[in-house]
């Protein structure tokens, strides 16, 4: 169960970050934006450092 979820937390918060990005955009709030980009090169690196575990 561990694995599955340290398999997905990645995809979710990229998906939570793009969201953060897109709808903070439409109500004109820059905060709202860059705290989605944070978040998806966050879950980026997340995901990055969980390969490179896993690949050798």
């Amino acid at each position: 169960m561990k694995a599955v979820l340290t398999a997905i937390a990645p995809i979710a918060l990229a998906a939570l970050g793009g969201a953060f990005a897109v709808f903070g955009g439409y109500d004109d709030s820059p905060g709202a934006t860059l705290l989605g980009f944070v978040v998806v090169l966050s879950a980026m690196a997340l995901g990055a450092r969980k390969a490179r575990k896993v690949g050798g």
